[in-house]
């Protein structure tokens, strides 16, 4: 990649997903500590709707990898 692509891409603004993703992190995160770090992603998802987070299940996936919650699976 070019150094001035770089410094561009530096000097921009945020873009709309970045200010939602931090918004919405941590939101997501307390509703983790709140269930017991139980949930995997479709049971999160449904949970994070009952919440009020208009969210879609994939990118309650992606959240969770972001944040590095991992679902409990079963033995």
């Amino acid at each position: 990649m070019a150094l001035s692509t770089n410094y561009a891409a530096n000097g921009r603004p945020s873009s709309a997903q970045q200010l939602r993703d931090a918004e919405i992190a941590p939101q997501l995160l307390e509703l983790w500590e709140e269930n017991d770090f139980v949930y995997g992603v479709r049971k999160f998802w449904k949970v994070a709707k009952r919440a009020r987070i208009d969210i879609g299940r994939d990118q309650t996936a992606r959240f969770m990898n972001l944040l590095g919650v991992e679902d409990m699976r079963r033995e």
